[in-house]
């Protein structure tokens, strides 16, 4: 770097940084540079942040987690932050610095939308098996249903044909009663007539 008091970020550090995805301090950048605010670029038009833009950029960052908009986070750190010396400063490749190259950043940017893609598809698994295992316990739940009903049906057959039995008995002991009653009714009647 040309100002050695100066610490200069490529994008993949800050994001790290600012514990933000790459493709995130791309829309930031973006949403800032919109509202006016300059960062520095090397020979290649790559963004190189600086101290100034990290802590400009911590400040988005809690602003948008307060609820601002981005257009409104935007002004605001614009604001606060405008750099006017950004052209003093003059970036060149150093050994702890090394910019990094148009297909680093690309893969950077492919790598971070297989990672969203990645968590979309877990966070998809997640859900998919929480509902096969309310699916499980739903059919556990209609089996036991079934089985209870079947239980008390054979119950509800056996009790019927207890009753069956039961009443069965109770008719022949009536039947049994009756007839015995007739029996003796008739003996009384024999008896009355032929001692008359």
């Amino acid at each position: 770097m040309g100002n050695a008091n100066f610490k200069t970020w490529w994008s993949r550090e800050l994001a790290d940084h600012l514990s933000i995805g790459g493709s995130t301090l791309r829309k930031w950048s973006l949403e800032l540079e919109k509202a006016g605010y300059v960062f520095l670029r090397d020979e290649l038009g790559r963004r190189a942040y600086v101290e100034h833009d990290a802590i400009a950029l911590r400040q988005f960052k809690k602003e948008l987690d307060s609820g601002k908009s981005y257009d409104s986070a935007s002004k605001s750190v614009v604001a606060q932050y405008l750099r006017t010396d950004s052209a003093a400063i003059t970036l060149s490749a150093s050994p702890h610095n090394e910019p990094v190259d148009a297909r680093y950043e690309a893969l950077e940017v492919k790598l971070d939308d297989q990672a969203g893609q990645i968590a979309q598809l877990i966070e998809m698994n997640r859900e998919l098996f929480l509902r096969l295992d309310e699916r499980d316990k739903a059919i556990n739940g209609l089996t036991e249903i079934v089985t209870a009903q079947k239980s008390l049906a054979a119950a509800t057959d056996d009790r019927r044909e207890e009753r069956e039995r039961e009443r069965d008995e109770k008719l022949t002991q009536i039947l049994r009663e009756l007839h015995d009653a007739k029996q003796q009714a008739s003996k009384s009647v024999w008896k009355r007539l032929f001692k008359g």
